[in-house]
């Protein structure tokens, strides 16, 4: 063999081996680059059916409850692009297809719901409209859909874990051929050093980045801790009620959200308020500060004024601070109760159906609370009535926010019902043992705490000293 045969022969091999590790660096790159955008258009078709599918309720109920036809208009923009996310989002991943087709399947009975929800709206029946969007049905199907979309998730994040193994194990193969390749080929060593080059690259914007996010995750702890504070030190000491005792309690959760509820005795009887900001931290901390701090000086300043007219008050001064001045989109849930001590009830706003606990007949009826956000419009007072109720002595009243009823356990809620069943269990003892119990039994149930979650007692008849916990 001479030296021009065993030339070529290494001239060729060596082109051979070069273009076979060019070969498959390029489709490790390019294999790479692909689960890369897959990954990303995933996760933004995941966020974008979550936020959508809000929007679309949220439109919704305000169409119900203002009758204004521009939320009808806001409705039917989002509703072809929800429907597009989740075609999306079943294309790109085939093995989510199953929760992803239930999660379709939810959001057509939504829509339908939805839509009877406009033309009842349309019809002049806003009461109809209301009841549809607030019915067992809608709320099974939103459940449904809350689950399938859960489920689409977790599907997404399997397969996008199994195509970077698979990138990360023809990474292994490319390395091994190439460590081979270099001890023979001095060109291979460009490429390696072009691939260790990546490499470190790639190490030093991962420090970067975990720098960046233990720096963010810092400042939100401080964020927590400032809200928390916000949040629990300007809730009533020693709420007083002529006439009846009282117990509340407050738990707020580690994403600090924005629970609020209020006593204020008058002169004769009290100011009862219960809500929930809809956003979460420190914003939601200002919110439930503006809202506390506007209650209690329109109700000092007259004690007497309907409760609808000042929800209507305060809805147009959260709304000029939190449309015009700080531009955001939050909103809260709201309930405002006069208290009397002849037992009278009057009340308005939106918020979760209160419970009374009849002591003549040793079991709950629900109160319904039909109004409407406020900050979420300028001009509440058309959605906005007054209601009204007596309690007799011994009856007992129960206010709270949906982190009790939405506490989760698996697939599983906590729910009006165990919680009438709990209130009608204690409430024969003082409203403090009505306090502990939902809370004993909320706690020892749920097997992880997302929201903060509120309840305030009253007991009318009997006097005793106050009692909070937060």
């Amino acid at each position: 063999m001479n030296v021009r045969t065993v030339l070529g022969a290494g001239i060729a091999v060596t082109l051979a081996a070069f273009g076979f590790l060019a070969w498959g660096a390029w489709l490790t790159a390019k294999s790479f680059e692909s689960v890369s955008n897959v990954e990303l258009e995933l996760q933004r078709n995941v966020g974008t059916i979550v936020h959508l599918d809000e929007v679309l309720t949220m439109s919704a109920r305000m169409g119900a409850a203002t009758g204004d036809r521009r939320w009808e208009a806001r409705y039917r923009k989002y509703e072809p692009e929800l429907d597009k996310a989740i075609k999306g989002a079943m294309a790109l991943a085939p093995d989510a297809a199953a929760a992803t087709a239930e999660t379709d399947a939810a959001n057509v009975a939504l829509i339908e719901l939805e839509n009877q929800s406009f033309e009842r709206s349309r019809a002049g029946d806003a009461e109809g409209a209301r009841k549809v969007l607030f019915s067992d049905e809608y709320e099974r199907q939103k459940a449904i859909y809350a689950k399938g979309a859960s489920q689409t998730n977790a599907a997404i994040e399997r397969k996008i874990d199994s195509e970077l193994i698979k990138h990360r194990q023809n990474a292994l193969l490319l390395s091994i051929g190439a460590a081979f390749a270099l001890v023979m080929l001095s060109l291979g060593w460009i490429m390696v050093l072009r691939f260790l080059r990546r490499t470190e690259d790639s190490r030093r914007q991962a420090e970067q980045e975990a720098l960046s996010a233990r720096a963010t995750a810092t400042a939100k702890e401080k964020e927590m801790e400032i809200a928390a504070k916000i949040q629990t030190q300007i809730l009533p000491r020693e709420p007083n009620v002529t006439g009846a005792s009282v117990a509340a309690a407050m738990v707020p959760a580690s994403e600090v959200g924005g629970d609020y509820y209020e006593v204020i005795p008058v002169e004769d009887g009290s100011w009862i308020a219960i809500g929930d900001v809809s956003g979460h931290g420190i914003s939601a901390g200002v919110v439930m500060l503006m809202v506390q701090s506007a209650f209690a000086s329109i109700v000092r300043q007259d004690p007497h004024i309907a409760p609808s007219r000042a929800v209507d008050i305060l809805n147009r001064t959260l709304f000029e601070n939190l449309r015009r001045r700080l531009r955001s989109d939050d909103h809260v849930t709201l309930t405002v109760l006069r208290y009397y001590p002849d037992g009278r009830l009057v009340w308005a706003g939106a918020h979760e159906d209160m419970l009374v606990f009849r002591a003549q007949s040793g079991s709950c009826e629900r109160l319904r609370t039909p109004g409407t956000w406020i900050g979420a419009v300028e001009n509440v007072g058309r959605a906005t009535v007054d209601s009204s109720a007596e309690l007799r002595p011994g009856d007992v009243l129960v206010l709270h926010t949906d982190g009790i009823t939405e506490a989760p356990r698996g697939g599983e809620r906590f729910g009006m019902d165990r919680l009438q069943a709990v209130v009608e269990g204690a409430a024969r003892g003082s409203a403090e043992s009505v306090r502990a119990a939902v809370v004993s039994e909320l706690s020892g149930w749920m097997d992880r705490q997302e929201d903060d979650f509120t309840v305030v007692v009253v007991k009318h008849g009997v006097e005793a000293a106050p009692s909070v916990a937060a």
